[in-house]
């Protein structure tokens, strides 16, 4: 089968979604699929030279980007062009509220069939702009709904996701619910000692791993950091936020939160294996992967209440209400005081993401496409 995938970012631009991507589509190259990934030449911030790439056998054209709408947004007609005129059998756009998702519609014209991933898009008002919050209800109103009603399948990622397309939206027959997964080599156990001695932590661990971005609640962890004075604060990661959570950490001297900045998988799985608690503080995530990678090294998580998060750790982690720091406190001090629960929550997830490995999910995957 020849797919052609539409996204915003790819690698190596880092995300959620993007990791997705990578691997979903390494995946599917496995299971014997020709697959080719249509997307901007866009990074976070900056252009990609190379426009032209192959990442285990999936094939990636990068195309270039006029503008950006938001952080978010490129805007690279290009892919309206490859919709019309490349070689595929089936055409998967990635995220719902974009504009190269108008390439679903000159692959409609051409009799493809077309699959659209939702990926959940209700960020927090607070999060965007004006002039963005205000072009939201009437690109809902007008292009949006034609997305929808112009795919052959509407994939999305949880039940509440599902449950938020068919309040805002109708009662779609075509809904079908696929979880992002891991590589199944994170299912391997890492050491829980080398990220610990390579970084000189001892004593209680409280990790986070992603994006240091706004939008990720990390200013959270600060804030609360003073009242676990034994306990340190690991972030692992990069983004706008770096320079300025370097100042808070400085200004206020929390001597108990270390930024590591970027890491390799390697280390980032040790840095799973080395904590006590994996914490997704984000304002908004339509589902949230790393959460996903922390359970595969039997770590228990604790998430805010937001988005397809409470859906993903169902009865196997912890939640907190996103903008209660007094909840988040609280939780946090009873999985850091209970070292039962602790191993309980860690077993209960390691065994929820041994069966969502991503050999798994691109089979499920392709019987969708098959169907269509």
């Amino acid at each position: 089968m020849k797919i052609a995938k539409v996204c915003s970012f790819f690698y190596p631009v880092e995300g959620g979604m993007e990791t997705h991507l990578l691997e979903e589509t390494k995946e599917l190259v496995k299971l014997g699929h020709d697959v080719t990934v249509l997307t901007s030449d866009a990074l976070r911030e900056g252009r990609i030279q190379q426009k032209q790439a192959f990442f285990s056998g999936v094939h990636v054209e990068r195309l270039p980007t006029w503008f950006r709408l938001s952080y978010f947004t490129p805007f690279f007609p290009g892919v309206y062009w490859k919709a019309l005129t490349a070689d595929y059998d089936v055409l998967h756009a990635h995220s719902y509220r974009q504009l190269h998702n108008l390439a679903l519609l000159f692959a409609k014209l051409r009799g493809k069939k077309t699959v659209l991933s939702i990926h959940w898009p209700e960020y927090p008002k607070s999060l965007r702009s004006a002039w963005i919050n205000l072009f939201i209800p009437l690109f809902d109103l007008t292009l949006g709904r034609l997305f929808l009603h112009l795919c052959d399948a509407l994939v999305v990622q949880t039940k509440a996701e599902e449950q938020w397309l068919r309040q805002t939206f109708g009662n779609f027959r075509n809904i079908l619910i696929l979880p992002p997964g891991i590589a199944s080599s994170y299912l391997r156990k890492r050491s829980a000692t080398v990220f610990r001695k390579k970084h000189h932590i001892t004593g209680q661990m409280v990790l986070y791993v992603g994006r240091l971005h706004q939008s990720k609640g990390v200013h959270k962890l600060l804030i609360i950091a003073p009242s676990f004075p034994k306990t340190m604060f690991v972030l692992v990661g990069d983004g706008p936020e770096l320079a300025l959570l370097e100042k808070v950490i400085k200004d206020k001297k929390l001597t108990n939160v270390r930024l590591i900045g970027r890491v390799n998988e390697e280390e980032k799985l040790q840095a799973y294996a080395s904590c006590d608690v994996f914490i997704h503080p984000t304002d908004y995530d339509a589902f949230g992967i790393t959460l996903l990678e922390a359970m595969s090294q039997e770590k228990p998580v604790l998430g805010s209440r937001v988005g397809g998060i409470p859906s993903v750790i169902g009865a196997d982690g912890l939640t907190f209400a996103k903008d209660d720091l007094n909840d988040l406190t609280k939780q946090l001090i009873r999985l850091l005081t209970n070292a039962k629960l602790r191993r309980t929550l860690g077993r209960h997830g390691r065994k929820k993401v041994e069966q969502m490995t991503w050999n798994k999910i691109a089979q499920r995957l392709v019987r969708i496409y098959r169907s269509l």
